[in-house]
């Protein structure tokens, strides 16, 4: 066997073990829980707003889709804040480091996993969208498939956010903590107020907001105030500026975190 089948085998392998513990932990079920409890949520708000303007479909899925970015931010604090920080916190780092296999191989691992179970729980949950809103509206718009690729990504970027701020924190408690506030508190932030004075374009919180606004088709309206200045009554995230954001802070957070995890000693 080649250095690569190797890797490969010890990559599976610890992708796997991971992915079994989460998934019989309190780790996956409380989000999963979450999740239904605000898809119920949504669906009485989404059916309320669909029934007001004529059974619209893009109606009813904002509040759907709008609810996405926080319980994935939900899911990755909760599954991710403590991944690399308990190694060193609760020293299980003395035995899985002592063992024949590459820090990056035990980090990919990680990472493969809290994906992984990710991709399930988003995945349910936008079936569930598209189920009830063919229920209600008779229909969905096809740019709720658009809508589920950009929360994958952003998926992505909230997981290596929540593993960087593990792979740098000297408890799982602080690591869960500045999880939680980036990803969840600072995301109800924003999404509940309206930004009219700049626009946070390199904001993470504020570019999940193209998940909804991919499928309610908005967009930022500027009004002349003459002399050649505007301004706006709201700034709205652009789909291609937040996707290219989103990627940028889930590419460097990842990588940022392997390297931090690799030289970290305990």
């Amino acid at each position: 066997m080649n250095a690569a089948q190797q890797t490969a085998k010890q990559l599976s392998s610890v992708t796997f073990f991971e992915f079994r513990n989460i998934l019989k932990s309190w780790r996956f079920i409380i989000p999963l829980a979450i999740t239904l409890g605000i898809f119920a949520m949504a669906f009485i708000t989404g059916s309320d707003a669909a029934r007001a303007h004529e059974y619209d479909p893009v109606e009813f899925l904002r509040a759907m889709v709008g609810s996405s970015a926080l319980l994935l931010g939900i899911y990755a604090a909760v599954s991710s804040s403590d991944s690399l920080s308990s190694e060193y916190d609760k020293k299980t780092g003395l035995v899985l480091f002592t063992k024949p296999v590459s820090k990056y191989t035990i980090y990919s691992g990680k990472l493969l996993s809290r994906y992984l179970l990710g991709l399930i729980i988003i995945s349910i949950y936008y079936v569930l969208a598209y189920l009830s809103c063919i229920l209600v509206c008779s229909h969905a718009p096809v740019t709720l498939g658009l809508s589920f690729l950009l929360s994958l990504l952003y998926l992505f970027a909230a997981i290596g956010i929540a593993m960087f701020f593990s792979s740098i924190s000297p408890k799982s408690m602080v690591a869960t903590m500045l999880s939680f506030m980036t990803l969840v508190v600072l995301t109800l932030f924003i999404q509940s107020i309206t930004i009219s004075s700049f626009e946070p374009w390199y904001s993470f919180s504020y570019s999940s907001g193209a998940i909804e606004n991919i499928v309610s088709d908005r967009c930022t309206i500027f009004t002349s105030n003459g002399a050649g200045s505007f301004s706006t009554n709201e700034y709205i995230p652009e789909t291609v500026i937040s996707t290219i954001v989103m990627g940028i802070y889930g590419v460097f957070s990842t990588l940022f975190s392997a390297v931090f995890f690799r030289y970290r000693t305990l």
